[in-house]
């Protein structure tokens, strides 16, 4: 599963982020909220908004979803929306 995720273009501190941890149970939904920023979740849902793009149409596109838009890599996002 980890080669795949690596395969997709997912930035490498999340793909480590996501092989270290076991996926468990959250005690709350602060504890829930704290997993997903140590995931830098909410940074990308903040950026795909500002550059306006679905949240999850993006990772549906680097994962190769059936069925998910094309989408460049974020950093070809902001590359295009700077000469723009």
């Amino acid at each position: 599963m980890m080669l795949y995720i690596r395969g997709c273009g997912l930035a490498g501190p999340l793909i480590a982020r996501l092989a270290d941890g076991a996926l468990g149970h959250f005690a709350n939904s602060m504890a829930w909220t704290a997993h997903l920023n140590r995931l830098g979740i909410h940074g990308l849902a903040k950026t795909c908004a500002k550059l306006g793009v679905g949240f999850w149409d993006y990772p549906g596109s680097r994962l190769g979803a059936p069925g998910s838009p094309v989408i460049p890599t974020l950093p070809g996002l902001v590359r295009q929306r700077a000469t723009a």
